[in-house]
């Protein structure tokens, strides 16, 4: 039964819309690069406190997800941006072909 209910549970989040999420990518990244940060941190600066290297990987972690996020947003907005001016074009062509049309129609152009 533990079987089944797993299998339902995967299947049941296969259409999850948080699991295309960039964000979710962000924030992996940040903690990997944090981690990494603290060991080398650690490893070259043996001196260093466990707190000190907290420190810094914590920044090095914050840092990359700001800045990754940032990047993530953008290109976002860019995205949609570009899809609504397209929208836009497509929406001018139709408009000036229904006003092309009413003229050889002879039908009012108001």
């Amino acid at each position: 039964m533990v079987g089944n209910a797993a299998e339902e549970g995967l299947l049941g989040q296969i259409a999850n819309p948080s699991h295309g999420d960039p964000l979710r990518v962000v924030a992996l990244a940040s903690f990997v690069a944090g981690g990494l940060a603290y060991l080398a941190v650690r490893w070259a600066l043996p001196a260093l406190t466990i707190f000190g290297g907290i420190v810094v990987g914590l920044a090095v972690c914050l840092t990359v997800a700001w800045v990754l996020s940032n990047w993530v947003r953008q290109r976002r907005q860019a995205r949609l941006a570009a899809e609504l001016e397209m929208r836009r074009a497509e929406q001018s062509v139709e408009t000036e072909a229904r006003i092309a049309a009413m003229k050889r129609a002879g039908g009012p152009t108001t």
